[in-house]
């Protein structure tokens, strides 16, 4: 598999003078504010963002994500330092697309897929087609190539140990229309924490309560 390259020319396209913060309507009444400044795209607390990239792709940025994209001629890299992203690629097998989360690489040419990073926490979650996942430059060794393809979910925690497992691809994709759903079996600290993530009021759940179970 090839990794993104990276010349200078590449890393230090920007947009610094006239660049400037543009404020957007977000479904549900939310709103996002997306912020491009040499290429970067950062969200706040409550705030969604579907922005369309250059390429014919487009992003859609949970709140508290923060990342880099670098659009050329042949590769497309997306840096994601912390958050969570629903990729959809554009089909452009002479420009493959990489996106880079910390020790994790993605590889995809035209497909629909999650990237959630936190720390050195990483997930991948398939919706459309298939990507490969391999460690990052520098992180080679660390945990085996995997090809994904639909419903599939492939995770690594801080450690180097990976998880593979079905899921429901489309469900997984309600935090990105401004809903939450659970199943029969999540926990009341589960439900809690989902909210949290999106969200500056947290909710704080007593630990006795945690443990009890959601019924449908």
């Amino acid at each position: 598999h090839s990794f993104p390259t990276r010349r200078s020319s590449d890393l230090h396209i920007g947009f610094a003078a006239g660049a400037a913060a543009i404020g957007l309507s977000a479904m549900f009444g939310l709103t996002a504010k997306v912020i491009w400044f040499d290429h970067t795209l950062q969200t706040d607390a409550a705030e969604w963002s579907t922005v369309p990239l250059s390429d014919g792709s487009s992003i859609t940025a949970a709140p508290y994500t923060s990342l880099r994209h670098d659009i050329g001629d042949q590769q497309r890299v997306i840096s994601l330092d912390e958050g969570k992203v629903v990729f959809r690629v554009a089909k452009d097998l002479s420009r493959p697309f990489f996106v880079e989360a910390g020790r994790v690489l993605v590889r995809a040419t035209g497909t629909k897929f999650t990237v959630e990073r936190h720390g050195e926490d990483v997930s991948v979650t398939m919706h459309e087609g298939s990507v490969v996942v391999a460690p990052s430059a520098g992180s080679e060794g660390t945990f085996r190539v995997a090809s994904l393809t639909t419903d599939d979910q492939w995770t690594i925690s801080g450690s180097t140990e990976t998880s593979l497992a079905h899921v429901d691809g489309e469900r997984e994709l309600e935090w990105s229309r401004g809903r939450l759903t659970f199943q029969a079996g999540d926990t009341v600290s589960e439900a809690a924490a989902a909210f949290n993530q999106y969200n500056p009021m947290k909710i704080a759940v007593d630990k006795a309560m945690g443990i009890g179970r959601a019924h449908v």
